[in-house]
């Protein structure tokens, strides 16, 4: 195994040195941490670089919460080079944090939890790939995976865990693309990652009362007690806010749901390690709603995108033709060939190759692997 080295940067002037030294290579390992699990709205609080050469690993914590100057970290330096490739695991929420803070999607990037999911890999997280590809084990307990990375300085111990989660990324990768390529599926994992890199990411939308709505069960309520939810629900949110606390961390949705549920018959239904001031805060709200002489709201479940559904008869065909091809590539059915493009075929109904090339959101591997199979599943029919 290889030496490797960490260093923290947390200034202007590391940052351009780390840059300048970087740009030297052609890879680059990316993880980020973020203090979703305590702050009311995550954002970046760590981010993981690590390059190497013939000898030695280089591991670089550019660190967000301790960074000097008054101007975000010029992040888009590095994302937004398409000339080095870079290399993550699971990126789906680094991706959406990168957009969110630098208003950029990165580019020239690979991810090799997709290459996994081609691979059929049962285990597609980061620890379970190292152990079975590289035979590194990796022993995160439950406390770090938790920990409150906002909070300086880091111990020895957080350190060393968020430098692991890079120092063997490219080694991975370079294992899963040795194996995809002996499968022949190497051409669709790049496929995969080259529109994956072109999709912006969703923003979460500003949290109002009516997401309440959305809490399992709340449709089953009253009008006065769905009232009491909305109330409570914006309460939460609104000590939250200015907390700067999790959600969840003050009091869970089913715990507002319970509450708005029994209130009208026993008002202390609070939890008993509530503290009080915050109970009062809850309580007076609800007083203030009932005293108000505003109407009582009407449940308006949340809206969903609208979605076509594919005749039935076309859609069970393709399924079963895709449960056969998936167990004997020991894929997962979902990675073969995912549902809404499994219901476009079926909404398009193609009777030839050019037809079903030209279906929204079909790779071009899924055509030349299934494309026969898919046309003669639905002429059967």
């Amino acid at each position: 195994m290889k030496e490797f080295s960490i260093v923290f940067i947390k200034e202007s002037k590391q940052f351009f040195e780390m840059l300048d030294f970087i740009e030297m290579f052609e890879e680059i390992s990316i993880d980020m941490e973020a203090d979703g699990f305590y702050a009311y709205k995550a954002k970046p609080c760590l981010w993981q670089l690590c390059v190497e050469d013939g000898s030695k690993k280089y591991a670089f914590l550019v660190d967000p919460i301790l960074w000097k100057e008054d101007s975000l970290i010029p992040m888009h330096n590095i994302f937004g080079n398409d000339q080095i490739l870079k290399i993550f695991h699971g990126s789906e929420y680094d991706f959406q944090m990168i957009y969110e803070t630098y208003n950029i999607v990165p580019k020239n990037v690979e991810d090799t939890k997709i290459a996994a999911d081609l691979l059929g890999c049962p285990s597609p997280g980061l620890d379970t790939l190292l152990n079975d590809f590289l035979e590194i084990k990796v022993n995160k307990s439950k406390r770090l995976q938790r920990a409150n990375w906002a909070k300086r300085p880091l111990s020895d111990e957080l350190i060393d865990y968020a430098a692991l989660d890079v120092l063997h990324l490219k080694d991975l990768r370079e294992k899963l693309v040795k194996e995809l390529e002996e499968k022949d599926r190497l051409k669709w994992y790049l496929e995969e990652c080259s529109i994956y890199q072109n999709l912006i990411p969703v923003i979460q939308s500003e949290v109002t009362k009516e997401h309440s709505h959305k809490i399992k069960g709340a449709k089953k309520l009253g009008k006065s007690q769905l009232a009491i939810l909305e109330t409570l629900f914006e309460t939460r949110e609104s000590i939250c806010r200015k907390k700067n606390l999790a959600s969840f961390r003050l009091i869970g949705n089913q715990q507002l749901l319970d509450i708005a549920k029994n209130y009208e018959a026993y008002e202390d239904v609070f939890p008993k390690r509530m503290d009080f001031k915050i109970k009062k805060k809850f309580i007076k709200a609800i007083k203030l709603m009932k005293s108000s002489e505003k109407p009582l709201p009407v449940f308006s479940p949340p809206k969903k995108k609208k979605y076509k559904k594919g005749p039935d008869h076309l859609t069970k065909a393709i399924r079963e033709m895709r449960l056969k091809k998936s167990e004997k590539l020991n894929m997962l059915p979902g990675v073969l060939l995912p549902a809404r493009i499994l219901n476009a075929i079926a909404l398009c109904n193609p009777k030839n190759l050019k037809e079903l090339q030209n279906v929204n959101g079909i790779r071009k591997w899924q055509v030349e692997l299934l494309g026969k199979s898919i046309l003669n599943a639905i002429a059967k029919v």
